[in-house]
């Protein structure tokens, strides 16, 4: 909520304070009239209306512009950090399962991830390859929690415990991200946007294969518990 008030708020007050209030909302407004223009200034956004806001509770903007940007930057390389290795343990338990002995290595995996993430970043000017595939985050975010919720539901149901309570929202959430993720791949179909729907599709097939893999455990899990 702060970062929002910040990008929004504060960043006006940032932008007003030399050119006037109205002025200030015309820079606004180009800022975030498009995507590109809203995710190519996002930082600088941020650390200013910080700043702005810092400074109406007597912190000196410059002292709190200096800490923003850490913020910023300790975000950008944690949140690195813990994709790599995610990506890594996620590619060597695929080599796990399909038993493909070379990227059980936790060096080769490691290499795969790095230079996978480094390729996409590097395909762009200025490192700002990620930004491509940015539209497929929001799909992608929702599908991980509407996995997390199955996983949940399969723990309560094996533990005998009321698991609609997990379920339902469950449905909803992998319902509107299956519905959102086709509208998606249309669109990208229409507008030849091809790296898009390619990534897209993929994610779209590996959804249904896990939906299946759950349907399949809520089976199995049913069976034990009638068994017993």
């Amino acid at each position: 909520m702060t970062s929002i008030i910040a990008c929004t708020a504060g960043f006006a007050i940032y932008l007003s304070r030399d050119v006037g209030a109205t002025q200030g909302l015309v820079l606004w407004q180009e800022h975030y009239g498009s995507f590109e223009a809203a995710t190519a200034g996002a930082t600088t956004a941020f650390v200013n209306g910080v700043g702005v806001l810092a400074g109406g509770i007597g912190i000196p903007e410059s002292v709190a512009v200096i800490f923003a940007s850490v913020v910023v930057i300790s975000f950008a390389a944690t949140t690195l950090d813990t994709a790599i290795r995610l990506q890594r343990y996620i590619i060597s338990e695929l080599g796990v399962e399909y038993n493909v002995k070379a990227i059980q290595n936790r060096w080769v995996a490691t290499g795969i991830a790095v230079v996978s993430c480094a390729l996409l970043a590097l395909s762009a000017d200025r490192g700002a390859g990620g930004m491509m595939i940015w539209p497929l985050f929001g799909t992608t975010n929702q599908l991980l929690a509407g996995l997390t919720l199955l996983i949940v539901s399969l723990f309560l149901m094996r533990k005998g415990r009321p698991y609609w309570v997990t379920m339902i929202p469950m449905a909803f959430l992998l319902l509107m991200t299956t519905w959102a993720m086709v509208i998606n791949l249309d669109r990208f179909f229409g507008s030849n946007q091809w790296m898009l729907l390619l990534i897209g599709a993929a994610i779209f097939i590996l959804e249904i294969w896990l939906l299946l893999e759950g349907a399949a455990a809520i089976r199995r899990v049913r069976a034990g518990r009638a068994g017993t």
